[in-house]
Formats: structure tokens, C-alpha cells, sequence
């Protein structure tokens, strides 16, 4: 077991190209993997400009920036990005139901209902996934054409071509540029070219605090995979897993299971630090969302559901657990009654008969209790259908609990 540490920290460290640590010393091996690497590479690496039809993104980095309903329609080319810009353009007003001009956005040119100055998460507050993960692309390219490109991406070498490490958002902003202006300034893309970094890939990852649930187990699992990886484990590639535009959880879920793929030994601080996790307790809780079911796994992706709600789901059926995220869905980010992002499946029997569904009943009952039935008909409409859909699922719930005592 200490020659498998040892083994770890000794490739870890071979990748910053560094010298003069102790390779029994896990504060090096710290040191080394989000110290001295980020810094050694980026000071001798100096950034070229490079075309942006020449760079893709990397398919099974954690984050993801293109929402999962418009990466089913794209084929991953960077020759088909500016296609995948109209489409998102077009879909993105169509959700909203108002005028969305990227122009406008980008350039200050006519008129969009949307504007820069919004929170990025204020669409998705509004239940457009498409619009929330569109206005900060357009802001960033709105920053980039009014003040020039001050953080170069990070590329590496894939045949003649290059995959992107940290900075698809960037790129993709380039890409909208050049759409909107036709100009040639905006075709390359300064980048720095380095060896492929999970690890620095992830020291960028986590330093943001955007980075959603389900991107931080997708984090998780590709710095466990490396670790297992430079022992000699080998995992099936991304691509013999997971088709084009279908849910990627298959590739990451390789290391789910906490029996077979325990932590290595004396490795935990490390990944720790890298996730920015403070305990081992955070750890496993994300670490169990690999084993989400593929549909709940991309709309929480989508709608950046917190790990706290999907923790709920944990063991429990999967149409409790569909029942609790729309329920969230609606709540939190106001999704229409009638528009679920997870279909139910109301037919399918108690996978885990010994376990009763994770729902507040005594918040539900208060939250009842408050309502007047004489006021009702005051009510409008949209509010009368919430409730009627509210009491659909505690229905739901009730039954599900009845049959089972």
C-alpha cells in the first residue's frame, strides 16, 4: 500500500516537471499539484494566438457549459459551433417567450428584453435553463470585445487539432463574436499550449463558486480515476460510454461504488484540497450523486440543483425522487406547472420497501393549515393550478406511504 502512495505522488509530481520534493511528503505533493504546477506552466508557457475552428472542448470535463438539451443537437465540432449559436439563440427566446437579440446583448445594437445587467442566474430564477446559461457567454463576449482577452485559455495538443483545459466558455464567446461581427479578429483565440492536467483543470473548477452539484461529482470522479489511473486501472474512455449528446453520468460512474474504488490510501487531503471539500463527510455525499438516475443527473445538471436536494433522493424510488426535484424545480426556479423537467413515473413500485420517502410532512401540513378555503376563489388562476399540483403530489406521497404500512 505505501509503494501505491508512493507511486501516486511520485507521477503527480513528474507532471509539474518539479524538483526537489520529497516524494513520501503529501505537503509537497500538495504543494506541487495546485502550487507550483499552475505557476511553473503558466510562466514558461507563452500564450499564441490559435483558431478557434482549430479547438474543441473536452467532453467529459466537469463543467458544463452548453446545457444538455442543446448538446443532444450538436455534434461536437468546432465547425458547427456558430449552427449551435443560432439554435441556442432561437431556443433560448422561444423559452423566455420574449425577444432575446445577441446584438443587442453584446453590442448595445437594438432592442432584447434581456440585458448584461441581469444576475446570471436571474433567468434561471424565471425557469429558462437555455436563457441563464446564454447571458453569461454573452456578457463575457461583451467584456472581451470591449476590453480585449486579459485570461488566455489552455489548450493541449490532440493530433493536429487542440482540446481545450480551462477556458471553454471563453472560446465559445469567441465563437459568438465572430458570428455577430464576420471579423477575423475574433477567429483565433490566444491560448496556452500544456500537457493535459486534470488536476490544474480542476484547481480552475473548484476556485469558482458557480460550479454546480453535479460538476463537482463529475470533479470528483475524473481526479479518482487519475489516481487509480497512474496505478495502472484502466476505465473505459468517454467515448465507448457515452453517445453524442446523451447523458455522460456512465463515464464518471466507473468509480461510484465506494467498496471497489476506495480512496487511496494517504491521497484523501489531496483530493480534499482539490475539490475544496473541508471533510471527508462532503466527500461521500458527492460522491453518491454518481449514481443518480441519467435524467434526474442532466436536469439537475441543467438547473443547478444544490446537493442538499438531491441528497433527499438518496435510496429513495425514482418517482419520489422525480416528485422532489420538480417540486424543488418549481419552487426554486419557477418552473411552470405542467412543464416538468423530470417525468414521473408513477406506476413503478418501491425499490427500497424498508426506506419511507424523505418529505417534510410537518412543513406541508403548516403550510396548509395557512391557507383559507374562502379565499380561494380570490385566487388567480396560475395560483389555484400550483396548489391543485401540490396537493396532486402529497397525494401521490400518501398513497405510496399507505401501501406500505
Amino acid at each position: 500500500m505505501a509503494s501505491r502512495r508512493k507511486n501516486i505522488q511520485r507521477n503527480v509530481l513528474a507532471e509539474g516537471q518539479t524538483s526537489g520534493f520529497d516524494d513520501g511528503s503529501l505537503r509537497a505533493l500538495d504543494e506541487a499539484t495546485f502550487g507550483a504546477l499552475g505557476r511553473i506552466e503558466e510562466d514558461r508557457q507563452v500564450a499564441e494566438p490559435v483558431s478557434i475552428f482549430q479547438i474543441r472542448p473536452d467532453p467529459a470535463q466537469a463543467r458544463r457549459v452548453i446545457p444538455a438539451r442543446l448538446r443532444e443537437q450538436w455534434d461536437g465540432t468546432p465547425q458547427t459551433v456558430q449552427a449551435l449559436l443560432r439554435t441556442w439563440q432561437q431556443e433560448a427566446q422561444a423559452q423566455y417567450g420574449a425577444p432575446f437579440d445577441l446584438a443587442a446583448l453584446v453590442f448595445g445594437e437594438g432592442e432584447s428584453a434581456i440585458t448584461l445587467e441581469l444576475e446570471d442566474d436571474a433567468p434561471a430564477q424565471q425557469g429558462s435553463v437555455l436563457v441563464s446559461a446564454l447571458v453569461p457567454v454573452a456578457k463575457l463576449a461583451a467584456s472581451i470585445a470591449a476590453n480585449g482577452l486579459t485570461n488566455p485559455i489552455t489548450v493541449s495538443r490532440v493530433g493536429a487539432s487542440y482540446m481545450i483545459e480551462t477556458g471553454e466558455r471563453r472560446w465559445l464567446a469567441y465563437h459568438l463574436l465572430y458570428l455577430l461581427e464576420e471579423n477575423d479578429r475574433w477567429e483565433r483565440i490566444p491560448a496556452r499550449t500544456v500537457e493535459r492536467s486534470v488536476w490544474r483543470q480542476a484547481s480552475e473548477n473548484t476556485a469558482r463558486e458557480d460550479l454546480n452539484a453535479i460538476s463537482r461529482a463529475r470533479q470528483l470522479a475524473i481526479l479518482l480515476m487519475d489516481l487509480y489511473a497512474r496505478e495502472g486501472t484502466q476505465f473505459q474512455p468517454f467515448e465507448a460510454l457515452v453517445q453524442p449528446g446523451r447523458c455522460d453520468r456512465a463515464f464518471y460512474a466507473q468509480v461510484s461504488d465506494e467498496v471497489a474504488f476506495r480512496v487511496p490510501r494517504g491521497t484523501m487531503n489531496l483530493l480534499l484540497n482539490a475539490m475544496g471539500f473541508r471533510n471527508r463527510a462532503t466527500f461521500l455525499r458527492y460522491r453518491r450523486l454518481l449514481k443518480l438516475p441519467d435524467t434526474i443527473w442532466m436536469a439537475a445538471d441543467d438547473y443547478s440543483c444544490p446537493e442538499n436536494v438531491l441528497r433527499e433522493m438518496d435510496g429513495q424510488p425514482y418517482n419520489i425522487q422525480a416528485s422532489i426535484f420538480n417540486a424543488w424545480a418549481r419552487r426554486e426556479r419557477n418552473v411552470a406547472v405542467g412543464n416538468q423537467p423530470v417525468e414521473t413515473a408513477r406506476e413503478e413500485a418501491w425499490e427500497s420497501p424498508n426506506k419511507r420517502p424523505v418529505v417534510n410532512w410537518k412543513k406541508h401540513i403548516s403550510e396548509l393549515q395557512q391557507i383559507d378555503p374562502e379565499e380561494i376563489d380570490l385566487w388567480h388562476q396560475k395560483r389555484k393550478d400550483e396548489l391543485l399540483a401540490y396537493l396532486d403530489e402529497l397525494e401521490d406521497w400518501i398513497t405510496a406511504v399507505r401501501l406500505k404500512l
